[in-house]
């Protein structure tokens, strides 16, 4: 689940979220917005604030490879 979503589903601003696991607000919001990646402490604190309902997966996405040319 995408952290946004929880506070969504959860009725938490992005301020008490922040506080909550001692981030700064602009730094969760550029988290959530895709702008910068948690270091390893925010993730395990994210995954713990929301009871596993945000883990490691939920920031990280493949990235697509190419098939090879057949030039």
């Amino acid at each position: 689940m995408k952290l946004d979503e929880w506070l969504t589903l959860n009725g938490k601003t992005q301020r008490e979220f922040a506080r909550s696991i001692r981030l700064t607000e602009p730094n969760l919001s550029r988290i959530i917005n895709g702008l910068s990646l948690p270091s390893a402490k925010t993730l395990y604190l994210i995954e713990m604030e929301t009871n596993g309902a945000v883990g490691v997966a939920d920031f990280w996405s493949p990235i697509p490879i190419a098939a090879p040319s057949n030039a």
